[in-house]
């Protein structure tokens, strides 16, 4: 299988475990968690307001934290309480980087 729009996203080492790490595609924002077991997380972060971006999370258990006291679930990406979701992107890893590819619902 062929899979365009593959983008690299650096190194697994370049993530702390139970942290965040924010990766620019263009005009687009992520966050990249990587959970205690090594499993990645990415997420779209559409917000406008820099200062609160998704990268600046936590995981606890399967939530990223917020510092605004919201939790997002790792696996759906919605945020407890509401109706709202962060869009995810399913990686996965080869030789140590971080890949994913882009649907065109994302670009």
């Amino acid at each position: 299988m062929v899979m365009k729009n593959v983008i690299n996203a650096g190194s697994i080492h370049d993530v702390p475990v139970g942290k965040g790490k924010r990766f620019c595609v263009g005009e687009k924002h992520f966050a990249i968690f990587r959970e205690t077991y090594g499993h990645f997380y990415i997420f779209l972060d559409e917000r406008k307001d820099p200062q609160r971006g998704l990268e600046k999370g936590w995981i606890k258990e399967d939530k990223i934290c917020l510092a605004d006291g919201h939790k997002v679930n790792v696996h759906t990406g919605q945020v407890e309480g509401s109706g709202r979701f962060f869009r995810s992107v399913l990686p996965w890893i080869e030789n140590g980087f971080i890949l994913f590819s882009l649907s065109g619902a994302i670009l």
